[in-house]
């Protein structure tokens, strides 16, 4: 075992283990036993390795210490235990404390083994022991305030042993869900033409409603139906309303709504027709017979005219104001008769002949036929016989009213337009009909008209030249394929604003660089090609970064005749269980070795002188073989 030897020279003191001579050795002085250390028992005799030696066999020459060298041994500092003598037999229970250990000398082979998938935790909310905690499959470690509990993910969410998280069915509620996340793209899909609805007059689930051909939704307090409009009206699946023939009956129109415009060219009184006020010959006009099965004419006034026309009547005879009134509510269609000139002479014609003469001479917007009946031509009734607000909705036909029907200044009130559902615009269909839809694709609308524009929507092509200030961009957003090559002068670059990360993998600069702060290249070699090198830096650190304990060294490129390679100056680090040394390879080293150094044939280690004692040498771990210690004058050598 290696040990530090002491070198004697001229005025030295030693303890000699053994010393041989061809011829004599003369002694200065005494040589006791408590001089010599070797592996000697019992008493110290003449003849133990000592030629010559004289020995007076005395007690203070008796040697009571047995030393075999390998658990203690005899240095010039007194008995000491030798290097590696303590093994674990030699240790005390607990003997070996904290302050012991070298800081960061425990490796995990040093730890007790551990149980199977099981994790070193401090298993407390106090300090103390560590424990091995197990963890199964899938399991994960989590802090409850006393320690920890491996558990499984479960719930809501499961993890496999690959850390692939799996949302459970319907785990994500209303709650978890943002406001306004949900589009439509994520809605399940719809079967054709249906509409997404409430169904129900109490909350819950939506559901699709189908609404066929010509449909429309109605509310029916329950939900809804979908149904065509029929009856009185019908509407064709492009809005257009149809009123049913026979449709819009007497209950259904205004007092006083219809004028002679509204009236067929042919119209037939089944009963009586009373004219309140006076009768003219405007208010009669026939090309033919007019016609009635009651009477005629019932006036609460009297007939107007000069009688002028009146031929072959005796004005006796024509003057009725001495007559008595006729009280019958009718006129006998054969038995009433009526007096006319028939062209100068004066017949009688009953009733029915009158009726059918005034019926046939009624033309226009009106007819009557034989018998009365009064029929108004169609398309007869025009605006400006209605009186205003007299054609209320009853009296529309479905579909009557058409874009041309409405004033251009009209103002029709929103709450006039059909419902539309929430966040829906009306949008003109394939053919042509408004339909409710909701914005999608690069655009979607709340119902406050706040349109968001879908990201990635905005292309190239619909942003205006010149548009895009530099207040539009966001940071990072302008990469290198937005800007055109040679674009980017010294100018446009901010101080500082050029790191590492913006520079191109391989660069050539033509003139000087000076880097004013620190310069660090992450990478596998650096070149350096100068004629001289001149570092201002008193210490170079190499493996800067590394806490391995592989080699490092100084490579003199050449040395060998080979380019990148050379013999070496190298750190042994892992020299005597790490305590490294300083060593010359003098075979080659290649530039980008990576290999420990081999002591023997490939090199020599680099021997240090120490000043000091034995155990401040040891502390300094500098007990290396061929080293020199001084201490007091003397020298040492560790061999």
């Amino acid at each position: 075992m290696a040990e530090w030897k002491k070198v004697i020279v001229s005025g030295s003191e030693a303890d000699l283990a053994h010393v041989s001579a061809s011829g004599n050795i003369d002694v200065v002085g005494t040589i006791t036993a408590a001089r010599v250390n070797t592996a000697l028992g019992g008493v110290l005799e003449d003849g133990n390795g000592i030629a010559n030696f004289s020995y007076d066999g005395s007690a203070a020459a008796t040697v009571t210490v047995d030393l075999d060298g390998s658990t203690l041994s005899l240095g010039s500092s007194g008995v000491k235990v030798a290097d590696g003598g303590v093994d674990t037999t030699q240790l005390a229970s607990n003997a070996v404390t904290t302050a012991k250990i070298t800081d960061a000398n425990v490796t995990l082979a040093k730890i007790a083994n551990a149980a199977a998938n099981t994790v070193i935790v401090r298993d407390a909310n106090s300090s103390g022991v560590l424990s091995a905690k197990a963890v199964t499959n899938t399991q994960i470690l989590i802090g409850d305030g006393t320690g920890f509990t491996a558990a499984a993910l479960s719930g809501d969410v499961t993890m496999t042993n690959a850390g692939a998280v799996t949302i459970a069915d319907d785990a994500v509620e209303t709650s978890m869900i943002g406001d306004e996340q949900v589009t439509l793209a994520k809605l399940a899909h719809a079967a054709a033409n249906t509409v997404l609805v409430r169904d129900a007059n109490s909350a819950g689930d939506p559901s699709f409603k189908a609404v066929t051909n010509t449909q429309i939704l109605i509310g029916d307090g329950t939900g809804f139906t979908a149904a065509a409009l029929s009856g009185d009206v019908t509407m064709t699946n492009a809005g257009a309303v149809t009123i049913a023939n026979g449709a819009v009956e007497t209950a259904m129109i205004a007092d006083n709504a219809v004028d002679g415009d509204k009236l067929a060219d042919d119209i037939t009184v089944a009963g009586a027709l009373t004219v309140v006020g006076g009768a003219s010959a405007s208010f009669f006009s026939s090309s033919g017979e007019i016609v009635t099965q009651g009477n005629i004419i019932t006036t609460s006034g009297s007939f107007s005219g000069d009688g002028s026309n009146l031929t072959g009547v005796a004005a006796a005879s024509v003057n009725i104001d001495g007559l008595s009134d006729y009280n019958a509510q009718t006129l006998h269609q054969s038995q009433d008769h009526f007096m006319v000139s028939d062209n100068g002479t004066e017949k009688k014609i009953n009733f029915s002949d009158l009726e059918d003469s005034i019926f046939a001479n009624i033309s226009g917007d009106a007819t009557v036929a034989g018998g009365g009946a009064l029929t108004i031509a169609n398309t007869a009734v025009e605006t400006a016989m209605i009186a205003d607000d007299a054609v209320d909705a009853d009296k529309l036909a479905a579909n009557a009213v058409v874009n041309a029907s409405i004033a251009s200044n009209a103002a029709i009130a929103h709450s006039k337009l059909a419902a539309l559902a929430s966040t829906k615009v009306l949008v003109g269909n394939g053919s042509n009909v408004a339909t409710a839809v909701a914005l999608s694709g690069d655009v979607t609308m709340d119902n406050a008209g706040a349109v968001t524009i879908a990201n990635t929507a905005v292309e190239t092509a619909m942003i205006a030249a010149d548009a895009v200030t530099a207040a539009k961009l966001a940071d990072d957003a302008v990469v290198t394929a937005n800007i055109v090559d040679a674009n980017v002068t010294t100018a446009k670059i901010a101080n500082d604003a050029v790191t590492g990360d913006k520079l191109a993998n391989d660069i050539t600069i033509a003139n000087d660089l000076t880097v004013t702060r620190d310069l660090i290249v992450n990478g596998t070699s650096v070149t350096v090609n100068t004629a001289n090198l001149n570092v201002e830096d008193p210490f170079i650190l190499l493996k800067s970064g590394s806490s391995n304990t592989t080699d490092s060294g100084i490579i003199f490129g050449g040395s060998t005749g080979t380019a990148n390679s050379g013999k070496a100056i190298i750190w042994d680090a892992s020299y005597n269980s790490n305590d490294g040394r300083l060593a010359v390879s003098t075979t080659a080293v290649a530039g980008d070795a990576t290999a420990n150094f081999g002591a023997g044939t490939a090199g020599y280690y680099v021997a240090g002188v120490f000043e000091g004692s034995e155990a401040d040498v040891a502390t300094a771990k500098s007990d290396h073989a061929g080293n020199i210690r001084i201490e007091s004058s003397e020298i040492y050598i560790y061999v």
